[in-house]
């Protein structure tokens, strides 16, 4: 439960870092690549339901929760699940693939706009450092502590029997 509480945390600050990222060049210079991110009009099923925001908002922190933990493990799996630079790299080619999305809708920025494409970039940059330090400081410190912790439990029994 406590895990679950800390991944639904660590999507949920990271999604608002990007965002928040994203809403500043929106509000400055009308950039929109914020829209984006919230943007299911062009997701059967997602696009009828009501109130729009709301379902933009879940939609959004979702993935960010989601993302992150499956990539957590994926990258356990490889025993790289502490080195930032999978994170960035696979973030972001994720995000430059996610950026075509805005072919689809009409309220996002046009494909050609390299400013909103480097603000997304960016944006997703901080949103991998910033899920990687969560991880890092509330998942991955614990399970290395704990490991640890075996280690040193067992050391101490196994010279304890000889």
């Amino acid at each position: 439960m406590v895990k679950a509480v800390l991944w639904i945390l660590i999507g949920l600050i990271s999604g608002l870092v990007l965002a928040i990222f994203l809403k500043i060049p929106q509000l400055l210079w009308q950039v929109d690549a914020y829209n984006l991110l919230f943007e299911v009009s062009y997701i059967p099923l997602l696009n009828q339901m009501r109130p729009v925001w709301l379902i933009q908002g879940i939609f959004h922190f979702a993935t960010c929760i989601f993302s992150l933990c499956i990539l957590y493990y994926l990258l356990a799996y490889f025993k790289k699940e502490m080195r930032l630079v999978y994170y960035i790299v696979i973030v972001g080619i994720g995000s430059t693939l996610l950026y075509f999305l805005t072919l689809l809708p009409d309220n996002t920025p046009p494909i050609t706009d390299y400013v909103a494409w480097s603000f997304w970039t960016i944006g997703h940059v901080l949103f991998s450092l910033t899920g990687w330090y969560l991880i890092r400081e509330w998942i991955g410190k614990k399970v290395v502590d704990r490991m640890n912790m075996d280690k040193s439990i067992l050391k101490s029994n196994n010279t304890q029997n000889t």
